[in-house]
């Protein structure tokens, strides 16, 4: 996947990178990451196994990032993340509200004169009766 990916074959790109094992590791201080190539299907892949296993619990996009971030590294990865944690059904389906409620219902004023005010409910898919 390396070889196809022209990322790697920019000297700037890889000048800061050494090759161990048919790997690039990027290292600062005493941190190594696997440098990962431009395949979609293997950074899904990454994320998938971060984001779903049963210890982490489906996290969110910044917590995602800072597990992958422990042994992986790609550009565009915040960006990657974000969007995998979007698009999961799972969170989607279970992610809890956010934002203010609605509030109360609140009585509607009493009017002064009949047909002053009109309204009306409407009641539907209600089971036919026999």
């Amino acid at each position: 996947a390396y070889a196809s990916d022209p990322w790697f074959a920019t000297p700037e790109n890889v000048e800061s990178l050494r090759r161990q094992n048919g790997l690039w590791l990027q290292t600062e201080g005493s941190v190594t990451w696997i440098v990962v190539p431009n395949d979609d299907a293997l950074r899904r892949d990454i994320l998938a196994r971060f984001h779903e296993d049963p210890l982490a619990g489906h996290p969110g996009s910044t917590r995602l990032v800072e597990l992958v971030r422990r042994s992986f590294w790609w550009p565009r990865l915040v960006t990657d993340a974000e969007n995998f944690v979007r698009t999961c059904s799972s969170c989607q389906r279970n992610k809890a509200l956010s934002g203010k409620g609605r509030g109360l219902l609140q009585p509607l004023p009493v009017p002064d004169a009949p047909w002053e005010s009109v309204s009306m409910d409407f009641v539907v898919a209600l089971p036919k009766t026999e």
